[in-house]
């Protein structure tokens, strides 16, 4: 099995929160605690600058994967007509 890195699991662990379905609604602090109590339950090491940097990543990340996948669908609409009637 491979080992994850320590950067890895705290993207992981970081991600577990953030992307919550049921944490939707929290507010972005409470879920910041979280994170945190969660990195000193596993003994996680980390500091302010690199929680700002890790969050800001995943965030610039997750945007560009939003802007190329509808990107991708914008331009190419017509491939897709009719999925809809799958239930898709």
């Amino acid at each position: 099995m491979a080992e994850l890195t320590e950067r890895e699991r705290k993207i992981i662990r970081y991600m577990n929160i953030m992307a919550n379905p049921n944490l939707q609604k929290v507010p972005f602090e409470v879920k910041d605690g979280l994170i945190r109590t969660i990195f000193m339950v596993g003994r996680i090491k980390f500091d302010e600058d690199e929680m700002t940097d890790l969050a800001r990543a995943i965030n610039e990340e997750l945007n560009n994967i939003t802007k190329d996948g509808l990107g991708f669908l914008d331009k190419h609409k017509d491939s897709f007509k009719g999925v809809s009637d799958f239930g898709l």
